[in-house]
């Protein structure tokens, strides 16, 4: 199974069918999470719960078209790997392939499963960029941070089998960024109804 999740270093936002949650043993449907609609106020529930749910923010057709655009760059990456053999280190190529697929494990039967993240995709393609650009995304990034926004990063983490698990951390462990001052816009481009769940977040009163 595929799992596609976008994530940039921008805003806090999630589309329709994303799950936020708090560390716990309860099944994922028994969750309540701070949530506004596309026009609402952030300021509120990121001041208390350190993060929140947009509900609809993108629509159904922006979702299939980031999803289509996502196999549509890999399957081009993955030719060009094979005509040419040239593969770059991971920072500068926008598809990076699962490291034992690097060190000679046989490939998947679906090419795709052997990609386990897009990065930076907003450099190098038209749609990402436009997407770190979208209007209703801006609006709510710069509500929460005024109107002086920059984009740090932008990552499709793609979770397919064999990735492996990513443990609980902080992202501004690796980017230390002082003052810290980021934002993680984060959504899933797949429906999860049970586990393994797309992101877990440990809320500020947490911590």
């Amino acid at each position: 199974r595929k799992y596609r999740d976008v994530n940039c270093i921008q805003a806090t936002m999630d589309s329709s069918d994303c799950i936020c949650r708090k560390k716990s043993t309860a099944p994922a449907h028994g969750y309540s999470y701070p949530t506004i609609p596309p026009d609402g106020d952030p300021r509120e529930p990121f001041s208390k719960h350190g993060y929140f749910v947009v509900r609809g923010l993108l629509s159904t057709e922006e979702v299939e078209e980031i999803k289509a655009e996502a196999s549509a760059i890999i399957k081009a990456w993955l030719e060009k790997l094979q005509r040419t053999g040239a593969e770059e280190n991971d920072w500068d190529e926008i598809a990076n392939r699962l490291p034992s697929i690097k060190e000679g494990q046989s490939m998947p039967e679906d090419s795709e499963l052997s990609i386990r993240r897009l990065f930076r995709m907003a450099v190098h393609n038209d749609l990402f960029a436009r997407m770190a650009k979208h209007e209703k995304i801006v609006s709510i990034v710069t509500r929460l941070l005024g109107p002086d926004v920059k984009l740090v990063q932008s990552m499709a983490l793609m979770k397919p089998p064999g990735s492996g698990e990513k443990k609980w951390h902080q992202d501004n462990a690796y980017f230390r960024l002082t003052p810290c001052k980021v934002l993680v816009s984060y959504a899933s481009s797949h429906s999860h109804v049970s586990s393994p769940i797309p992101m877990s977040l440990v809320p500020f009163p947490c911590l």
